[in-house]
């Protein structure tokens, strides 16, 4: 009896290339109290931005604590972190812990974090409190469409204490989300200090532009485009700290 010929294993996708950018401006506020971190471990990039709360106290020292335990637990769980960034126990047990050093400072932040796997082609959310993360991807050059995926964060609660860090730990818990990523696609995590641009509030804005200056040509720097947005928030009207931590992949 002849043999079944079994057709080979299919090849793994070609790694993705991650390139960021971040952006913090206090607008017209007298404290900064958004933060925000960038950084590498192993295979995996992270962008990460803290919201504190505006009309609570301490809400500075609160975000900033937030992206600065972020950045150290990252970091001392290498291997956790890359074998289970994928897995919502992960981020349950990292935002606890985020939360412990969050509750010293007696503040109250939101932290919008993702981590992006360039070799799976994933992007993984995690999320407290109301700011936003999103997957955003062309639709095509002429038509100047965007898809919108895992806009996150929306709670509809305002300044509240619920769904953020510094309080009890059942408040801190985030909500978990994953997404695919293809070449050309974009990734944000940002504040709500730009929620005009992207018309997340109620200005009726659609975020074409705000897009389109996101998908800049090459050779211009995502830095100067993440500056073009900020110009355009602050022309829509928004006086609130503005921060954004954006990826870009090719």
């Amino acid at each position: 009896m002849p043999r079944k010929t079994l057709p080979p294993p299919p090849l793994p996708p070609e790694s993705l290339t991650v390139t960021t950018a971040a952006i913090t401006t206090i607008g017209e506020r007298s404290a900064q109290e958004d933060a925000v971190t960038v950084f590498g471990q192993g295979h995996l990039t992270v962008l990460a931005v803290a919201d504190g709360l505006g009309g609570h106290d301490n809400g500075d020292k609160a975000s900033h604590e937030a992206v600065e335990a972020l950045y150290d637990l990252w970091k001392s769980w290498p291997r956790l972190a890359e074998q289970d960034v994928g897995t919502a126990g992960f981020w349950h047990h990292l935002y606890k812990h985020i939360n412990a050093r969050v509750r010293r400072v007696h503040g109250h932040t939101t932290l919008t974090v993702v981590a992006i796997n360039p070799i799976d082609r994933m992007a993984h959310f995690a999320w407290s409190g109301d700011s936003t993360g999103m997957i955003l991807t062309p639709m095509g050059s002429r038509s100047r469409t965007y898809k919108r995926a895992l806009v996150t964060g929306r709670h509809g609660g305002g300044n509240t204490v619920d769904r953020c860090l510094g309080g009890t730990d059942n408040d801190a818990m985030p909500a978990y989300a994953s997404g695919s990523l293809s070449a050309g696609d974009r990734v944000i995590v940002m504040s709500d200090g730009f929620d005009e641009a992207f018309g997340l509030d109620e200005t009726g804005t659609d975020g074409t532009v705000a897009l389109d200056m996101l998908y800049a040509k090459r050779s211009t720097p995502m830095a100067f485009s993440l500056t073009a947005l900020e110009a355009l928030t602050r022309a829509l009207g928004s006086t609130d700290n503005a921060t954004a931590a954006l990826a870009a992949l090719t």
